[in-house]
């Protein structure tokens, strides 16, 4: 599957500047969709290029080299998750239900990008042994921070359910990476359909959120006196 496309260009008044941003967007889009379908390394600029039906010249005008094309994918994902979800967690909703807008509306966004996604996934293994420079490497902590920096947005939301007992929290760290890697796991099985409509995406993003916060028995194996906050074990 193809990542959703950005939504059209400028008007020819808005200049340049708008057009040249779109058409990055455009080279992300394409390049995201050659690394989740090759993988990094068998991923190559001809690929995005012919994707584009474009030269290889447009791209290396934007990006030095593969690696920080690849990042900047990276970083586009993580943004545009954050930005999607944020509102959510700042909501004057109860914690559980902004808990699980969150969830929504994150494992939303996994189906309509999925090439992202599997983008931010290969992430891990792309840098191992592998040369970089010393501005990559400054590029690889910062998209790390920011990564981390979007899982916070849950461990606050799930630390505020926890102290007001609508969810059972023995350690903060521990739940906060389950839940994002039981949300993230779609990419794992999901596909997208002939005729897939908004609605049918819905269905699917709000049974994985109630599937992902309660699970089978969000009280089972802990004694009732137990039951609302348990202390936070924070391994951070």
């Amino acid at each position: 599957m193809r990542a959703r496309r950005s939504s059209g260009r400028q008007t020819a008044g808005a200049g340049g500047r708008e057009e040249g941003a779109d058409r990055t967007i455009e080279i992300l889009d394409a390049a995201a969709d050659c690394f989740m379908e090759s993988g990094f390394d068998a991923a190559t600029i001809d690929d995005i290029a012919d994707r584009l039906d474009s030269t290889k010249g447009l791209i290396y005008y934007k990006f030095k080299s593969k690696i920080d094309l690849f990042f900047a994918v990276y970083q586009r994902g993580i943004e545009l998750a954050r930005d999607t979800v944020q509102p959510h967690a700042r909501s004057g909703l109860e914690p559980l239900a902004r808990l699980k807008a969150m969830a929504i509306a994150h494992t939303l966004l996994l189906m309509r990008t999925l090439s992202y996604h599997h983008v931010i996934k290969q992430a891990v293994d792309v840098h191992v042994d592998r040369a970089l420079t010393p501005q990559q490497r400054g590029a690889l902590r910062q998209l790390t921070s920011l990564r981390a920096g979007y899982e916070r947005l849950f461990a606050h939301v799930i630390e505020e359910c926890a102290r007001e007992g609508s969810l059972l929290v023995p350690n903060l760290d521990i739940c906060t990476k389950t839940l994002m890697g039981g949300l993230d796991s779609v990419s794992n099985w999901y596909r997208p359909k002939a005729n897939e409509m908004d609605v049918d995406r819905l269905f699917i993003a709000e049974a994985v959120a109630n599937q992902v916060i309660f699970g089978l028995d969000s009280k089972a194996g802990l004694p009732k006196s137990e039951a609302g906050y348990v202390r936070l074990q924070e391994s951070r």
